[in-house]
């Protein structure tokens, strides 16, 4: 039991360092989508992830598990939505609404969980989820808030990448992270090139910021960052996990206020406290090392 619970806290240590590497990597995406348009910086970020993690194992002469890869096909699939979504949405929405709604992905995870997995989060990890959401709002919200078509799109954004969490820790604990994450930085690539070649043009400018942001997001924010997440969730649940990600604009916050010199607002810093209070609330109060219980209202049927 002392074993367990230690990796837990192990798994959200390290699903926080997921975090704040995708929260300080932002600079690096500003720069690439100054040389790239979406869909092709999306192809070209994860076509480097996938033979960064592929290359290796081909050396090795290791056969892909076909079950596990399918899975993480599947997964990817679901993660490219996210993107995609985002990216549309940002075209009819502000980037403050937009980060503000994805981040509710906070908040719709345990609701998948609780319809996709037949189990409901502790009161801790829903009371850690609902200050997270708070705190979004206090750090990404500008004076107005005013819906239209382009929040519906980021909405359905959240959706997806609620989705990945949710299947991610469905799928982690029987399923290995090596094909988990190669099935997802094929299926990622393989979609967005398809999309850059119906709506974009596909190039590459080789200029040295360009090369620098490919290697921090593709290698970095992308292969890495997905292993760690893969392995991880095998220790923690969904809803933990979820949380801990709405530190990403936490990182990003303090990475542009300390390295960049741009200014955060009294209510800004009170969002960034809200959601590393809502963190906390759910490690600290956590009852034992399972998360969730059973639904019973739910059938038992299994949706694999």
């Amino acid at each position: 039991m002392i074993q367990s619970s230690y990796s837990r806290r192990q798994a959200d240590a390290a699903l926080l360092f997921v975090s704040a590497i995708w929260g300080t990597t932002f600079v690096a995406v500003k720069e690439a989508l100054a040389d790239l348009a979406p869909y092709n910086f999306l192809a070209i970020r994860f076509t480097l992830a996938l033979v960064v993690l592929a290359v290796p194992a081909l050396f090795r002469g290791r056969k892909p598990q076909a079950a596990c890869l399918w899975r993480g096909v599947g997964l990817g699939t679901v993660l490219f939505a996210g993107y995609a979504l985002q990216t549309v949405g940002l075209k009819y929405t502000t980037a403050s609404n937009a980060a503000f709604i994805t981040g509710l992905s906070v908040v719709l995870v345990p609701l998948l969980a609780a319809v996709g997995l037949r189990s409901l989060p502790s009161p801790e990890a829903i009371g850690g989820a609902l200050l997270a959401a708070v705190g979004l709002g206090c750090l990404t919200i500008g004076d107005g808030f005013a819906l239209n078509v382009g929040d519906l799109l980021v909405l359905g954004c959240a959706f997806a990448f609620a989705g990945q969490i949710v299947l991610m820790g469905k799928y982690a604990t029987r399923s290995s992270t090596y094909e988990l994450v190669v099935g997802q930085m094929l299926a990622v690539a393989l979609w967005s090139w398809v999309f850059t070649l119906i709506w974009e043009e596909p190039t590459f400018q080789a200029t040295p910021r360009t090369w620098m942001a490919m290697a921090i997001t593709g290698i970095l924010a992308s292969a890495v960052a997905f292993l760690i997440q893969a392995a991880m969730q095998r220790f923690t649940s969904p809803t933990r996990t979820g949380i801990i990600f709405a530190t990403e604009p936490v990182f990003a916050a303090l990475f542009a206020y300390f390295w960049l010199h741009e200014s955060l607002s009294l209510r800004q810093l009170v969002g960034c406290i809200l959601i590393l209070s809502g963190m906390l609330f759910t490690e600290l109060r956590g009852r034992g090392e399972d998360e969730t219980r059973p639904v019973a209202a739910l059938p038992s049927k299994d949706l694999a």
